[in-house]
């Protein structure tokens, strides 16, 4: 990596950090004015957000990485993106509307049966209708390198919204007040970003080869939804908005990991395919496998911090979401791996495999769940946690049968090994100074084990061992004169 890459990554890391991480900046401030129930059902209008974001944004992203990204007239380019802008808003748009038109003819006894109400559920739709423009704007800037224009659209973004949540909470601390904050955020942003890209009206090109690309991503995402979303709609079945809220806060600190590992993805995965055709197999293998190491080091970190942060900064009421965070990190780093090694199938452009793998995991994984559920939450996130191992296993070895690529699985199983035994370590350390010890301790060493495997390589290590050696010999003859 260049210092120019490093730059880009630290930026949009920073953005990232503000943009999603927005509600675990604020969670020590929230948890003081709103009680474990309301963050439960916050959590829970926030996985049906999710799911129907899915639906809004098409994957049209991945269209613009797929077929933009690879095009070398700015022109063209600039054109494309235009055109995929246009159908990104007529499909948000038509959703909207349709939500919308399906909300207004609903009888009232059907609001009376479920937590949410009309008005929060027309705030959560209005502000998905853009969604996808939205991403797409972001993803523009991100494959042109505008990272400093990429900051500070997110340094705005977010200010405005922590100013009206802190508003929100200090004048009446409501649900409906922080889904209104949100939803207007949400419109600011794609103003600002439209401003700053300048997209015209095109018609979209080819509109039947994009959809026939990103429909079955789209669909995959919906069922790998039942294996990262889903959950929060058993765990408020099965338990209560409270108990929900409890595994919210857990959950805030697996989305910090995962905000985390963001700046490398969005370095990574925008190039990934051009690397791969261009460099070959081994440069591939090389940026993924030390992406693995730094979501694993990521996780160990979180992990024991987040249970300090609990410990320390959180009314004691929340203290149950310490033992949960452990099972969040392990669902996350599993589910964050298998982006990284889902590279063959989606090269290939087997994305049907990718569709059918997911559907038939989620159903496998719901069933059981379903089954599992009236044990407690505990088996509930166990068994995702189990899933997306599964899953993730699945997706390399399908992917090597598709496309082969040089992986040192012995050495993953190894690494992974090794963090299993450090997050099983932070199920029993209640001592904060020796969970605040192994927050410093465990990372630095995952990273040298992956060092001494030959997993991943220090840019310079090569070159710089070669050089001393040189030197070594050098002054060796010099050594035995003297003797």
């Amino acid at each position: 990596m260049t210092r120019k890459t490093v730059h880009s990554m630290l930026i949009y890391g920073t953005s990232l950090l503000m943009m999603k991480g927005l509600s675990l900046l604020m969670l020590p401030v929230m948890t003081h004015y709103m009680d474990a129930g309301q963050l439960g059902k916050l959590e829970l209008i926030a996985s049906i957000g999710a799911f129907l974001g899915i639906l809004s944004t098409a994957a049209m992203h991945e269209n613009l990485y797929r077929f933009v990204g690879h095009l070398t007239d700015q022109l063209k380019r600039f054109h494309q993106a235009a055109g995929l802008m246009t159908f990104s808003m007529l499909i948000g748009t038509g959703i909207g509307v349709l939500l919308l038109t399906i909300l207004l003819t609903l009888p009232e006894a059907w609001w009376q049966s479920i937590p949410l109400t009309k008005t929060e559920s027309a705030l959560l739709i209005l502000a998905l209708a853009f969604e996808g423009p939205v991403s797409l704007h972001l993803a523009w800037l991100r494959m042109n390198d505008r990272a400093t224009t990429f900051f500070s659209v997110s340094v705005l973004t977010t200010v405005l919204q922590i100013m009206m949540i802190t508003g929100v909470l200090l004048w009446h601390p409501s649900v409906t007040g922080i889904l209104l904050a949100g939803t207007v955020t949400r419109y600011v942003q794609l103003v600002i970003l439209h401003r700053v890209n300048g997209f015209p009206v095109r018609p979209p090109t080819q509109a039947k080869q994009l959809l026939a690309y990103s429909t079955p991503l789209m669909l995959s995402a919906l069922i790998a939804f039942g294996l990262s979303g889903a959950e929060r709609w058993m765990i408020a079945y099965a338990s209560d908005l409270t108990t929900l809220g409890y595994y919210a806060i857990a959950a805030k600190f697996a989305l910090a990991m995962c905000i985390l590992v963001q700046p490398f993805g969005m370095w990574w995965m925008p190039k990934r395919f051009q690397v791969l055709s261009e460099q070959g197999g081994q440069a591939a293998v090389r940026q993924t496998q030390a992406g693995i190491v730094y979501i694993l080091a990521l996780a160990v970190l979180i992990c024991f911090v987040g249970q300090i942060f609990i410990r320390l900064a959180l009314p004691q009421s929340y203290y149950p979401a310490q033992q949960l965070l452990i099972m969040t990190m392990v669902i996350a780093l599993f589910k964050e791996i298998t982006e990284l090694l889902n590279l063959g199938m989606l090269y290939q452009k087997k994305t049907g495999v990718l569709f059918r793998l997911n559907l038939i995991m989620t159903a496998g994984t719901l069933l059981t769940t379903l089954m599992l559920m009236h044990r407690g939450i505990e088996w509930i996130l166990w068994t995702l946690a189990a899933a997306q191992g599964i899953r993730c296993l699945c997706v390399l070895i399908i992917g090597q049968r598709h496309q082969p690529l040089p992986y040192q699985h012995t050495s993953l199983v190894c690494l992974l090994c090794m963090s299993g035994i450090f997050l099983s370590a932070a199920w029993f350390v209640q001592a904060t100074h020796l969970r605040l010890l192994l927050a410093i301790t465990a990372p630095v060493c995952l990273i040298l084990f992956a060092l001494s495997l030959n997993y991943i390589r220090i840019p310079y290590q090569a070159g710089r061992l070669a050089e001393i050696r040189s030197m070594l010999m050098q002054s060796l003859p010099r050594f035995q004169k003297r003797l």
